[in-house]
């Protein structure tokens, strides 16, 4: 009986969630500058990957394509990455053709983002054990909003490139290992790798640094309390990590390969020293450390003091523009700090639930270990590229976020009742925030 109440209220759960996101996406269209449709930029990407994977079988059979059109000349310049997370799209294309591609295409990405922030709902709720049904409501609820809502995943909305597949198999693996189904998890886990191999390369190295340290220690035990995954022995991790270090081999065979076979292209993907930012003082889009944490923000402050405000109507009706651009670029700064604000309350309120929780300590330690070391060494593709590799962070914000919130609920001495009651303006407040905070996005 208890077991039928649960899924009933998950079910009310999901079913909440999908309609705050039809909502949340039909306001986007309606108000949000940049709206819910594609980037330009993205939409070319996408129609020349996938126009390179059927008409060029020679890269689709290296696993390889490009963000540019590739000809039959002998000498060009390509950027080029892996394919697969272009595949079914091409697949679509071939079988429906351009006019259903692209209404079925965003509706699968979108799905994903959805998805990725109803199992980031569940794991916050199991993470921080609410169990009583209210309760689970408005953890569950709060979570979805700060995840869905937040400036990282709407860069993904809009500009939706292979993380998404990454981080779905990320949230599901932990999700399914809550649920103790460590095997599924495990797989689902190591084919996400293969869409982002780069992720993945961190997680393994995790995994067998934390091995190596321990044992030097002789406390192989203690180590398994970081692992996201169960182990029976140490060399059940390391096997492991080495699965999940195929996709970066692949790819490291994918690029000698291409430069064998292809010896007259001109490869235009960046060095790993560019991607750190020491190749050369020349190199503009290295802020260092700082840079690469201004994806705390937002968005860049940059835009603030650039003449990124439209004037157009101010110009119709005489109005001094300059006062518009400083009042725009005051609020601006304030938008963005308010954001880092509330990044720092989610680093907070995960820090503690790390510290409280064994489960969170297990099933987020890696995760976080990647992003520091991600942002660490590659400064400069942090500080370049906040569309693609902030998305991790909707993660630690969504739990982080709803875990500081719960935890000063607790310290209440009121009765559950008023706690909720005044838990519903901050979460509100949070999420215009939120949504303000992806207006300013360019």
């Amino acid at each position: 009986m208890n077991a039928l109440i649960k899924n009933n209220l998950s079910l009310i759960r999901v079913i909440i969630y999908i309609n705050i996101s039809i909502f949340y996406y039909i306001f986007l269209y309606k108000f949000s500058p940049l709206g819910i449709n594609w980037r330009e930029s993205f939409v070319e990407v996408f129609n020349n990957s996938i126009y390179n994977i059927l008409n060029h079988f020679d890269y689709t059979l290296l696993g390889l394509t490009s963000s540019n059109v590739i000809n039959k000349a002998q000498s060009q310049s390509l950027h080029i990455y892996p394919a697969l997370h272009f595949i079914h799209f091409a697949l679509i294309k071939f079988i429906f053709g351009n006019r259903l591609l692209f209404f079925i295409s965003p509706l699968i990405t979108n799905s994903i983002i959805v998805f990725s922030s109803i199992l980031t709902a569940e794991i916050t709720i199991k993470l921080l054990k609410s169990y009583l049904a209210i309760e689970s409501f408005f953890i569950g609820i709060s979570s979805f909003i700060f995840f869905l809502f937040s400036p990282w995943t709407y860069r993904m909305i809009i500009n939706p490139h292979r993380e998404i597949y990454f981080f779905l198999g990320l949230i599901l693996s932990i999700y399914l290992s809550l649920r103790k189904n460590n095997k599924i998890s495990k797989f689902i886990f190591l084919i996400g790798c293969f869409y982002q191999y780069q992720w993945g390369f961190l997680f393994a190295f995790f995994n067998i640094i934390l091995i190596f340290l321990y044992s030097l220690q002789k406390k192989l035990n203690a180590a398994y309390a970081f692992l996201m995954f169960e182990f029976g022995t140490y060399r059940e991790v390391i096997k492991y990590s080495l699965f999940c270090l195929i996709p970066t081999l692949i790819a490291v065979v994918q690029n000698i390969f291409i430069k064998i076979i292809k010896p007259d292209i001109t490869l235009t993907n960046s060095s790993a020293l560019y991607r750190i930012g020491v190749d050369s003082g020349s190199n503009i889009y290295h802020g260092s450390i700082l840079g690469a944490l201004q994806f705390l923000g937002g968005n860049r402050i940059g835009y603030c003091l650039s003449d990124s405000f439209n004037l157009r109507e101010a110009l119709s009706n005489n109005v001094n523009t300059n006062n518009l651009q400083n009042i725009f670029s005051y609020h601006c700064v304030l938008t963005i700090l308010n954001c880092f604000l509330l990044s720092s309350i989610s680093i907070f309120g995960i820090s503690l639930l790390i510290k409280n929780s064994n489960e969170t300590k297990k099933l987020i330690t890696s995760l976080i270990f990647s992003i520091i070391i991600f942002i660490s060494i590659f400064q400069q593709t942090w500080s370049a590229h906040l569309s693609y590799y902030s998305y991790s962070f909707s993660i630690i914000f969504a739990i982080g976020t709803t875990s500081f919130y719960k935890i000063l609920s607790d310290k209440s001495d009121s009765i559950s009742i008023i706690k909720f009651v005044f838990y519903i303006p901050i979460v509100i407040g949070t999420s215009i925030s939120l949504i303000r905070s992806n207006y300013m996005i360019n």
